[in-house]
């Protein structure tokens, strides 16, 4: 005996889920707000993302408790 009803689904009245802009805010933002983002994105990765891996492969920390 299955006493679990089926979920509804609700084709056509939602758009796809967009995991990298779950919010929608994209959309929201000016030319200039959107070249700022991308210059924060592009120093995170070129900069800081290498650290924070070689931190994590060294298993050390700079943070001082």
């Amino acid at each position: 005996m299955n006493d679990v009803a089926p979920v509804a689904t609700r084709k056509g009245k939602f758009s796809p889920f967009k995991w990298d802009d779950a919010l929608l805010l994209d959309g929201q933002l000016s030319e200039d707000e959107r070249a700022i983002r991308d210059a924060a994105h592009e120093f995170c990765q070129d900069k800081l993302f290498p650290r924070v891996l070689m931190a994590n492969r060294l298993e050390s920390s700079t943070a001082k408790s």
